[in-house]
């Protein structure tokens, strides 16, 4: 007797084909995934271009509560966004001292 003969293992092996099959399916999508090229080494998998830019300076707004020094960079804060759990750095205020 296999593992798979039992009544009660052949529920769980389709299950798991099933959801093989659907974790397959998610990594090909139309045009196919670049993750998924990556992953598996596909030569005619898609290609996302390497694109040049900065990611602009957070600026610190209305409402914007100040936690406290940062601790690599003198005279930066961290700042946490008002009505969010998102934390990020700026420069400290005027009369910000420890």
């Amino acid at each position: 007797m296999t593992l798979f003969s039992s009544a009660l293992c052949r529920p769980a092996a389709v299950g798991l084909a099933i959801l093989a099959c659907a974790a397959v399916s998610g990594c090909s999508g139309p045009g196919g995934s670049p993750v998924f090229g990556a992953v598996f080494g596909l030569e005619d998998a898609s290609v996302r271009p390497y694109r040049l830019g900065t990611i602009p300076e957070p600026e610190v707004a209305q409402g914007d509560r100040l936690v406290g020094a940062a601790a690599n960079v003198p005279g930066q804060c961290i700042w946490q966004r008002s009505g969010s759990t998102r934390r990020f750095e700026a420069n400290c205020p005027e009369d910000f001292a420890l």
